[in-house]
């Protein structure tokens, strides 16, 4: 497409936005580790691209999960907790979007890929922060679901511990 990836991720339609999100999600999969310096920035540009996170096409809503889903598989792989400003925004977006059953496996993984660099502690904080407000049932029983699975999956004890 004309203007390359940027360009698609500005565009106003939302089909060329959700393809320059995928293109970045698979270039990072498999460059992550050498441009793992560049992922701030591209948090940035994404940010601000999409509203601040706050993206009302589920289509592009779940390309912004999936590109960070990758993201924060690459701070696994380096054993690197990302900064409290780049995590705590996509929690807040996947605990939004969790109670959406289009967009709730994506959240769901999205919110444990980060309990896998952050202390889970801390964002089982700001998810139950986040819906806190929420009037929607569908949310809170949505997230309540993940918060069953996380303790499947992490144990409750990761919460009193994790990466710092």
């Amino acid at each position: 497409d004309n203007g390359g990836v940027l360009a698609g991720i500005k565009s106003s339609n939302w089909k060329q936005r959700m393809g320059a999100l995928n293109n970045l999600a698979t270039f990072y999969e498999s460059h992550g580790d050498r441009e793992f310096s560049s992922i701030t920035f591209l948090f940035v540009i994404v940010k601000a691209c999409t509203k601040s996170f706050q993206e009302s096409n589920f289509n592009v809503a779940k390309a912004v999960l999936e590109l960070f889903i990758v993201l924060f598989k690459i701070h696994a792989d380096r054993q690197t907790a990302p900064e409290t400003f780049l995590y705590a925004p996509i929690v807040k977006l996947a605990a939004e979007k969790i109670g959406d059953r289009k967009l709730s496996d994506s959240s769901s993984s999205c919110l444990n890929s980060i309990c896998v660099v952050k202390d889970p502690q801390r964002v089982l904080h700001v998810a139950t922060k986040t819906v806190d407000g929420v009037i929607s049932p569908l949310v809170h029983e949505a997230l309540l679901v993940w918060i069953k699975s996380f303790s499947a999956n992490f144990g409750l004890a990761t919460l009193s511990h994790g990466v710092k």
